[in-house]
């Protein structure tokens, strides 16, 4: 051994000043840190102890030498994050972290599908206005025209929304956060799937939403919520007036959005089961769920199923304030 390499006190690797540099943190401590470095003498001529043991004469291979440990320590440290860092992130942190990835991808897939929609669409209202050509022709029924008509309206009101969201993903801005107010997001929710509600006949019910900021993505939360809304909407009922509540509640100090409905409830689904795999009740898998958990996660959220039943479904989508996420998952 040529001291002072293995000695105490002398930091020639520099584990000591990584700590410093990380204001005292740092995952190898000098006290948990061994290891040689076995050198021959005919492999490393230029390699020299001094005469007294003390160190290693200074030179240009002494110097390649020290930093060329120095170099193997950094990568060594690197492995022991990577690895240590797996362990120590939350699963909230880990889910936020894989949807933001996942919203990453599915930004380009929007802009992809958007643009493909755009020839359909206008097929659609060259359609549309060819049925209200034919509603206006000599011979036809009076109660076929009034039906025709109100067909035409309908769609015609689904081909305007349908073309508001492909304006709005033809060119999906970046997965960042913002504050946002949190009745901003709502109104404009409930606004874009009135029309579906209103064809339906299914009342909405939005209970005063406070002007709360919350931190998310403001863009993609709105759909998210939109969807949410729009399952509550479609949702398959017995005999009843279809009816949706949108309302605002504080959870351990988090804003939260719920949307209850007075459906049959989703068959086969259970409390603790993520939405992401719950089948739709249109008797599919549920396209949307799974990117509405994802956008939610995306903004360090939490989408839970608080209740279904033969009384309805009952959805909380609660949001964070602040950067780091919810103050408490509970």
């Amino acid at each position: 051994m040529v001291e002072p390499y293995g000695l105490d006190g002398d930091d020639w690797v520099g584990v000591s000043s990584r700590k410093a540099q990380r204001q005292g943190y740092a995952l190898v401590q000098p006290a948990t840190f061994s290891g040689y470095v076995s050198i021959s003498r005919e492999a490393n001529a230029e390699l020299r102890d001094m005469s007294n043991r003390q160190g290693l004469i200074e030179n240009d291979a002494s110097e390649v030498f020290v930093q060329h440990v120095r170099a193997e320590f950094l990568f060594f440290e690197s492995i022991i994050f990577d690895e240590l860092s797996r362990r120590w992130t939350t699963p909230e942190e880990r889910a936020a972290r894989e949807s933001v990835e996942s919203l990453d991808l599915a930004a380009v897939r929007l802009r992809a599908v958007a643009h493909s929609l755009g020839q359909p669409l206008m097929g659609l209202g060259v359609d549309l206005a060819g049925i209200r050509l034919v509603a206006e022709r000599v011979g036809i029924p009076p109660g076929a025209r009034e039906d025709l008509s109100a067909l035409a309206d309908s769609a015609e009101r689904h081909l305007t929304q349908a073309r508001s969201v492909l304006r709005r993903f033809r060119d999906v801005p970046p997965a960042e956060r913002s504050e946002v107010a949190l009745d901003t997001l709502v109104h404009r929710a409930v606004e874009e799937v009135e029309p579906l509600a209103s064809s339906l006949g299914v009342s909405m019910n939005l209970v005063e939403i406070p002007s709360r900021k919350v931190f998310v993505h403001e863009e993609l939360l709105i759909e998210a919520l939109k969807e949410l809304i729009r399952n509550a909407v479609e949702a398959p009922r017995d005999n009843v007036v279809g009816e949706v509540n949108v309302y605002y509640r504080d959870v351990m100090g988090d804003p939260a959005i719920e949307i209850r409905d007075n459906g049959t409830g989703i068959a086969g689904a259970r409390l603790d089961d993520e939405l992401g795999i719950v089948e739709s009740t249109k008797g599919r898998p549920g396209e949307g769920l799974p990117t509405v958990e994802a956008i939610v996660l995306a903004s360090r959220g939490q989408l839970r199923l608080v209740d279904t039943g033969p009384g309805g479904t009952h959805v909380q989508v609660r949001l964070p304030e602040r950067l780091s996420g919810l103050r408490t998952y509970g």
